[in-house]
């Protein structure tokens, strides 16, 4: 276990509100230096970062106004009276957290209690369904919006009769874990030789091939679930959404090019009543994230990302910083109706942030 206490630049008393970001993706730097652009100049808008990170080196240190590095080793429990101590000391108004989200969740009430405002995106029950996505489907329902068809799989005969109830309607079927992050583990089934299933977990090894898959299944009794479900071969949209309370408030749709290379924040009012449709039906609150890929003309819920997305600053450039008004709502110094209307039709170049112009 590590205690760096006093790391960096010392607080000084000031007035400014105190938001702090625990570990997070490295992004979190480009969001700070977002909200920071959006509040310039607005009275009583002058935010005062501080964050927190295992690593000294971490990208938001920097840019924060303080950092310190969070200790390891304390579990759940001990994370979060961690955490409860760094705010008394810290006078923290709001706290994004990321690092132990679920526990934290779990903990509200004791936060509440300190007077610190929480930014989450769900309660701890709700964010532990979202962490499976299969049972987050089915909690969902199959008439709320369209999902890809589906299985959950944990052992080979399971696999073996998901795979041919799968094909005998879809021409391609892929797998994920039922509880993953990111692209970790996707793989499209082939019949035509490749790489069995639990050889590396490789990101770029995209395909395996069903009968070693099925073989290294059948050596093993149980394994970690799997979502088996019919492929979409189409492009992917990303919902950037802020809420109260399950009402959603604001939402920038962000479509990727095939090439990785632009972002267009997208006119999409399908998609913003999908996630509109998500929002009420799982009580979401906070910032998090949607995702959407489309087959055949139809945009399919891919999953929720119970947190702030790795480029919702990039949703930023349509006027909209959606951090901003959860920072500010949960101030109380912003009303719903407050939050303009995002532009949209603007496209975006991914490494540099620069606008290329709008269509």
């Amino acid at each position: 276990m590590t205690d760096n206490s006093n790391f960096a630049k010392s607080p000084k008393p000031h007035k400014r509100p105190r938001i702090w970001f625990n570990k997070s993706l490295s992004s979190t730097s480009h969001t700070i230096e977002t909200i920071r652009q959006v509040a310039e100049g607005r009275p009583g808008e002058d935010f005062f970062f501080v964050c927190t990170h295992t690593s000294p080196t971490a990208t938001v240190a920097p840019v924060a106004d303080y950092f310190e590095l969070e200790p390891t080793g304390l579990g759940s429990a001990g994370y979060v009276n961690w955490c409860l101590d760094f705010i008394r000391r810290q006078a923290i108004d709001v706290f994004i957290p990321r690092n132990y989200a679920h526990a934290i969740a779990a903990a509200a009430q004791r936060f509440a209690d300190v007077g610190v405002k929480l930014i989450l995106a769900a309660d701890a029950p709700t964010l532990e369904l979202i962490k499976h996505k299969g049972r987050f489907y089915n909690a969902l329902g199959a008439d709320l919006v369209p999902q890809p068809a589906f299985r959950v799989v944990a052992d080979a005969e399971q696999f073996a009769a998901a795979f041919a109830e799968l094909t005998a309607h879809h021409d391609r079927v892929c797998i994920k874990p039922a509880e993953g992050i990111g692209g970790k583990g996707f793989r499209i089934i082939t019949t035509n030789g490749a790489a069995p299933i639990f050889s590396t977990w490789d990101n770029q090894q995209l395909s395996i091939d069903y009968d070693e898959a099925l073989a290294d299944c059948s050596n093993q009794d149980k394994f970690p679930e799997l979502m088996m479900m019919e492929f979409l071969p189409g492009q992917e949209r990303s919902v950037d959404c802020v809420a109260v309370d399950g009402r959603l408030l604001a939402a920038v749709v962000r479509l990727k090019s095939y090439d990785g290379v632009e972002e267009l924040l997208e006119e999409n009012p399908l998609l913003v009543e999908y996630s509109r449709r998500v929002t009420a039906k799982a009580g979401l609150t906070g910032l998090y994230n949607v995702q959407f890929m489309e087959a055949g003309g139809v945009q399919y819920l891919l999953e929720v990302n119970a947190r702030m997305s790795g480029g919702i600053h990039y949703s930023a450039l349509s006027g909209v910083c959606l951090p901003y008004w959860a920072i500010r709502l949960a101030l109380g110094t912003a009303r719903s109706e407050d939050i303009p209307e995002p532009r949209t039709g603007i496209r975006v170049e991914r490494k540099t942030r620069r606008v290329l112009g709008t269509i």
